[in-house]
Protein backbone atom coordinates (compact mmCIF):
# COMPACT_ATOMS: atom_id res chain seq x y z
CA UNK A 1 0.00 0.00 0.00
CA UNK A 2 1.66 3.42 -0.92
CA UNK A 3 2.17 5.69 1.98
CA UNK A 4 2.92 9.45 1.90
CA UNK A 5 5.45 10.91 4.44
CA UNK A 6 3.69 11.70 7.74
CA UNK A 7 2.00 15.41 7.69
CA UNK A 8 5.29 16.50 10.26
CA UNK A 9 7.50 16.00 7.92
CA UNK A 10 6.24 18.72 5.15
CA UNK A 11 9.54 20.14 3.10
CA UNK A 12 10.65 22.79 5.89
CA UNK A 13 12.57 25.03 2.79
CA UNK A 14 10.09 24.74 0.35
CA UNK A 15 7.60 25.57 3.05
CA UNK A 16 9.84 28.60 3.25
CA UNK A 17 9.93 29.84 -0.12
CA UNK A 18 6.13 29.42 0.03
CA UNK A 19 5.08 31.19 2.78
CA UNK A 20 7.74 34.07 1.77
CA UNK A 21 6.23 34.08 -1.23
CA UNK A 22 2.54 35.19 0.17
CA UNK A 23 4.22 37.76 2.37
CA UNK A 24 5.00 37.61 6.78
CA UNK A 25 4.53 35.31 9.08
CA UNK A 26 1.07 34.68 8.69
CA UNK A 27 1.17 34.21 5.51
CA UNK A 28 3.76 31.12 6.60
CA UNK A 29 1.12 29.79 9.15
CA UNK A 30 -1.34 29.81 6.13
CA UNK A 31 1.15 28.17 4.20
CA UNK A 32 1.65 25.30 6.65
CA UNK A 33 -1.99 24.25 7.41
CA UNK A 34 -2.56 24.99 3.19
CA UNK A 35 -0.13 22.35 2.54
CA UNK A 36 -1.17 20.06 5.99
CA UNK A 37 -4.36 19.70 4.31
CA UNK A 38 -3.00 18.64 1.10
CA UNK A 39 -0.59 15.43 2.66
CA UNK A 40 -3.55 14.59 5.09
CA UNK A 41 -5.91 14.27 2.04
CA UNK A 42 -2.97 12.72 0.28
CA UNK A 43 -2.20 10.18 2.85
CA UNK A 44 -3.13 6.40 3.94
CA UNK A 45 -4.13 8.40 7.53
CA UNK A 46 -7.27 9.29 9.17
CA UNK A 47 -7.06 11.28 12.68
CA UNK A 48 -6.85 9.22 15.60
CA UNK A 49 -9.19 11.28 18.01
CA UNK A 50 -12.43 10.00 16.85
CA UNK A 51 -11.60 7.17 15.19
CA UNK A 52 -10.58 4.67 17.74
CA UNK A 53 -12.46 4.34 21.05
CA UNK A 54 -15.76 4.01 20.92
CA UNK A 55 -16.64 5.04 17.71
CA UNK A 56 -14.32 2.73 16.32
CA UNK A 57 -16.91 -0.14 15.45
CA UNK A 58 -18.98 2.59 13.71
CA UNK A 59 -15.93 3.34 10.91
CA UNK A 60 -15.55 -0.71 10.77
CA UNK A 61 -19.17 -1.30 10.04
CA UNK A 62 -18.36 1.29 6.93
CA UNK A 63 -15.42 -1.17 5.74
CA UNK A 64 -12.54 1.34 6.82
CA UNK A 65 -9.63 -1.26 7.84
CA UNK A 66 -7.67 0.04 10.62
CA UNK A 67 -4.09 -1.57 10.55
CA UNK A 68 -3.43 -1.49 13.89
CA UNK A 69 0.12 -3.68 12.99
CA UNK A 70 1.42 -0.39 11.24
CA UNK A 71 2.08 1.93 13.54
CA UNK A 72 2.18 6.11 12.83
CA UNK A 73 5.09 8.03 14.14
CA UNK A 74 2.63 10.93 14.55
CA UNK A 75 0.29 10.17 17.03
CA UNK A 76 -2.48 12.82 15.80
CA UNK A 77 -3.01 10.22 12.92
CA UNK A 78 -3.54 6.04 11.92
CA UNK A 79 -3.07 4.38 9.36
CA UNK A 80 -5.91 3.03 7.56
CA UNK A 81 -7.06 0.98 4.35
CA UNK A 82 -10.64 2.97 2.62
CA UNK A 83 -13.00 0.58 0.99
CA UNK A 84 -13.00 0.44 -2.98
CA UNK A 85 -13.78 3.95 -4.23
CA UNK A 86 -13.40 5.57 -1.14
CA UNK A 87 -11.23 8.92 -0.89
CA UNK A 88 -10.58 12.24 1.28
CA UNK A 89 -11.18 15.50 -0.31
CA UNK A 90 -10.46 18.96 0.61
CA UNK A 91 -13.12 21.75 0.97
CA UNK A 92 -12.73 25.48 1.29
CA UNK A 93 -11.43 25.70 4.77
CA UNK A 94 -7.72 24.26 5.02
CA UNK A 95 -8.43 22.60 8.34
CA UNK A 96 -11.54 20.52 7.56
CA UNK A 97 -11.90 17.99 4.67
CA UNK A 98 -14.70 15.05 3.55
CA UNK A 99 -14.46 11.21 3.72
CA UNK A 100 -16.50 10.47 0.79
CA UNK A 101 -17.64 7.49 -0.37
CA UNK A 102 -17.65 4.90 -3.82
CA UNK A 103 -21.27 7.15 -4.66
CA UNK A 104 -19.89 10.59 -3.84
CA UNK A 105 -21.78 10.90 -0.33
CA UNK A 106 -19.95 12.47 2.49
CA UNK A 107 -19.48 9.75 5.45
CA UNK A 108 -16.76 11.67 7.57
CA UNK A 109 -15.94 15.16 8.51
CA UNK A 110 -12.51 15.85 9.88
CA UNK A 111 -10.33 18.28 11.19
CA UNK A 112 -6.55 19.25 10.71
CA UNK A 113 -4.96 22.13 12.48
CA UNK A 114 -1.59 21.59 10.52
CA UNK A 115 0.03 24.71 12.26
CA UNK A 116 3.20 24.46 14.34
CA UNK A 117 1.93 25.90 17.42
CA UNK A 118 -1.15 24.64 18.04
CA UNK A 119 -1.67 21.33 16.01
CA UNK A 120 -4.50 19.27 16.17
CA UNK A 121 -6.82 16.68 14.50
CA UNK A 122 -10.21 15.06 14.76
CA UNK A 123 -12.63 13.03 13.09
CA UNK A 124 -16.56 12.30 12.87
CA UNK A 125 -18.94 10.34 11.20
CA UNK A 126 -21.71 11.91 9.11
CA UNK A 127 -25.78 10.67 9.31
CA UNK A 128 -27.26 10.51 6.06
CA UNK A 129 -29.99 12.72 6.88
CA UNK A 130 -29.32 16.00 8.96
CA UNK A 131 -31.39 18.67 10.07
CA UNK A 132 -29.54 22.55 9.88
CA UNK A 133 -30.40 25.85 9.49
CA UNK A 134 -29.78 27.18 6.09
CA UNK A 135 -27.50 30.26 6.28
CA UNK A 136 -27.05 30.90 2.66
CA UNK A 137 -30.24 32.50 1.99
CA UNK A 138 -29.87 36.12 1.42
CA UNK A 139 -32.98 36.86 3.40
CA UNK A 140 -31.86 35.50 6.98
CA UNK A 141 -32.43 38.43 8.61
CA UNK A 142 -36.07 38.23 8.13
CA UNK A 143 -36.38 34.78 8.19
CA UNK A 144 -35.55 31.19 9.59
CA UNK A 145 -35.39 28.53 7.06
CA UNK A 146 -34.83 24.67 8.35
CA UNK A 147 -33.80 22.18 6.02
CA UNK A 148 -33.35 18.08 5.70
CA UNK A 149 -30.68 17.42 3.91
CA UNK A 150 -30.02 13.85 2.51
CA UNK A 151 -26.12 13.73 2.37
CA UNK A 152 -25.82 17.61 2.23
CA UNK A 153 -28.80 18.14 -0.03
CA UNK A 154 -31.79 19.76 1.06
CA UNK A 155 -35.23 17.29 0.04
CA UNK A 156 -37.07 19.14 2.94
CA UNK A 157 -37.81 22.92 4.05
CA UNK A 158 -39.88 24.56 6.44
CA UNK A 159 -39.30 28.57 7.36
CA UNK A 160 -40.71 31.27 9.23
CA UNK A 161 -40.68 34.97 10.12
CA UNK A 162 -37.36 36.04 12.23
CA UNK A 163 -38.85 37.18 15.30
CA UNK A 164 -38.39 40.94 15.97
CA UNK A 165 -38.09 43.63 18.88
CA UNK A 166 -38.31 47.25 18.95
CA UNK A 167 -36.91 46.34 14.95
CA UNK A 168 -34.20 44.19 16.05
CA UNK A 169 -33.95 40.83 15.88
CA UNK A 170 -35.27 38.85 18.70
CA UNK A 171 -32.64 36.33 19.40
CA UNK A 172 -34.30 34.59 22.18
CA UNK A 173 -37.54 34.39 20.47
CA UNK A 174 -35.79 32.86 17.29
CA UNK A 175 -34.11 30.09 19.53
CA UNK A 176 -37.44 28.55 19.92
CA UNK A 177 -38.69 29.47 16.52
CA UNK A 178 -35.57 27.16 15.61
CA UNK A 179 -36.81 24.37 17.92
CA UNK A 180 -40.39 24.13 16.46
CA UNK A 181 -38.92 24.14 12.81
CA UNK A 182 -36.29 21.31 13.96
CA UNK A 183 -39.08 19.72 15.46
CA UNK A 184 -41.64 19.82 11.53
CA UNK A 185 -38.43 18.70 10.10
CA UNK A 186 -37.66 15.52 12.47
CA UNK A 187 -41.37 14.60 11.80
CA UNK A 188 -40.84 14.60 8.18
CA UNK A 189 -38.09 12.22 8.25
CA UNK A 190 -40.46 9.86 10.77
CA UNK A 191 -43.29 10.05 8.52
CA UNK A 192 -41.16 9.47 5.21
CA UNK A 193 -39.61 6.27 6.86
CA UNK A 194 -36.72 7.80 8.56
CA UNK A 195 -37.80 6.85 12.26
CA UNK A 196 -33.67 6.63 13.10
CA UNK A 197 -32.03 9.35 11.21
CA UNK A 198 -30.04 9.92 14.24
CA UNK A 199 -28.30 6.93 13.55
CA UNK A 200 -24.64 7.31 11.67
CA UNK A 201 -24.82 4.04 10.03
CA UNK A 202 -28.78 4.14 9.24
CA UNK A 203 -30.33 4.29 5.75
CA UNK A 204 -26.90 4.42 4.10
CA UNK A 205 -27.48 1.13 1.94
Amino acid sequence: MKKVPDTTQSDPLGLLVESMARGGASAMIEAQEARGQRDACNSDQLPTKGLLGADRPVWEAMGIKILDDQPCTDSLFTFVELPKGWKKQPTDHSMWNNLVDDKGRVRGSFFYKAAFYDRDANIHPVRRFSIERNYERKDTDDLIEMQVRDSKKAVFSVEAPMPKKDGKRDYQASEQVEKELRGQCAQWLIDNGFPDYNNVSAYWD
